[in-house]
């Protein structure tokens, strides 16, 4: 320290009689000070402005000290000042607690930081957010499906011992009357499991091998009921739309099974196309569409092999239908994106065009053959839907 300047280090006080003392908070970025006024023997509070870089002193602010001459020449107490002395940053020149003004606000660079990290932050919290709800909805979606898979599943199973009432003449081939009995099922099936609405305007198809006018099996209760309300519909569907699919689902399980219908909440239904028939829809308000049969999709199902010796027709009893095979109904979604990928066939009507009868083959006739199968033709599209076909997600 040079001569002639004077300082009081920890509160000591010396022959200027002057206490110099500072504290600068970080919180309003200023310099609270105090200084010792020998006259008056108190000690005033002093605030720096940062604006007019003055020090301006709070006289008869109440704050007050008393120098005690105890021989250690030191000021023993600053009354209500500050709450403990000892933090007061001493130093032989004031001027230097003094903070630098141009330091007294963010710089630019300093608020380009932070916004970027701010940014980089909430972008990281939003996709984690994304995909939560994507979680969400794919989990919901699965839940709808298997809900809707054992409601179907249990109707269709039950025509393994349905009884067919239809009147095989005398002395017909067991064959012939097998074959007869085959085609009949599944014209049952069509008509109690419409997945479009070809299999609801249509009558009873005319079945092989019997004499006109004893060939067509009686109209089911249940498809007069699906029917009428696809006559009652306030806007008539059009029979080539996609929903159209998912439309018979719902009255499948409405009209064919009405009970099933306390396991659904409302946010799984809804009319998507505003034709006036409701759809069961996923996770992200799109239809979920159903095939009664669908021999396409054994390119990437896991329960459906399209093996006619190992996993043979359950229906076909007798072994008529060389070519047929297990076929399981695809209860589907298309997923986060809802790109249609799966081969539907609008126009699709069960009977034989050469004969018009009921055919006796699904998986060889041609007009199903490709029911359910990945489209276009070869894409991979198909084996990302959700559908009751994956294992995981029955």
């Amino acid at each position: 320290m040079k001569s002639g300047q004077w300082s009081v280090v920890s509160g000591q006080r010396t022959f200027s009689r002057r206490v110099h003392a500072a504290r600068f908070d970080p919180f309003s970025r200023r310099v609270h000070a105090a200084r010792f006024d020998p006259f008056s023997r108190r000690v005033h509070a002093a605030r720096f402005d940062p604006f007019s870089r003055r020090v301006h002193a709070a006289r008869g602010s109440g704050f007050g000290a008393r120098d005690s001459k105890d021989g250690s020449g030191r000021v023993l107490c600053l009354q209500s000042l500050i709450p403990n002395p000892q933090s007061l940053i001493l130093s032989p020149n004031p001027q230097s607690l003094i903070p630098n003004p141009s330091r007294s606000a963010f710089t630019l660079v300093e608020m380009l930081v932070t916004v970027t990290i701010i940014g980089i932050l909430a972008a990281m919290s939003f996709g984690a957010l994304q995909m939560a709800r994507e979680a969400a909805r794919e989990t919901a979606t699965k839940s709808t499906i298997a809900k809707l898979n054992n409601v179907v599943m249990r109707r269709y199973e039950s025509y393994a011992t349905r009884r067919v009432p239809i009147r095989i003449p005398p002395g017909m081939l067991p064959r012939l009357a097998a074959e007869i009995r085959l085609a009949a099922i599944r014209d049952l099936m069509r008509m109690e499991m419409p997945e479009r609405y070809n299999d609801i305007i249509s009558d009873p198809t005319p079945l092989p091998y019997l004499p006109i006018g004893s060939n067509q099996l009686p109209e089911p209760a249940l498809h007069r009921l699906y029917r009428d309300r696809y006559n009652n519909t306030p806007q008539n569907p059009d029979p080539t739309k996609s929903p159209a699919h998912a439309e018979c689902l719902y009255m499948l399980i409405s009209i064919g099974s009405p009970e099933a219908m306390e396991q659904f909440n409302q946010s799984e239904i809804a009319d998507t196309d505003g034709y006036g028939g409701p759809e069961f829809v996923d996770g992200w308000g799109k239809p979920i569409y159903f095939l009664r049969w669908a021999p396409g999709c054994s390119l990437y199902s896991d329960i459906q092999p399209a093996e006619p010796i190992n996993s043979h027709d359950p229906f076909d009893t007798r072994n008529v239908d060389s070519a047929g095979y297990k076929l399981i109904p695809l209860i589907f979604s298309f997923g986060r994106d809802g790109v249609a990928n799966v081969n539907v066939g609008h126009r699709v009507n069960f009977f034989d065009s050469t004969t018009s009868l009921a055919p006796t083959s699904i998986c060889g006739f041609g007009l199903y053959q490709n029911n359910g199968a990945p489209e276009p033709a070869g894409s991979t599209g198909a084996f990302g839907n959700i559908t009751n076909h994956h294992i995981e997600q029955r």
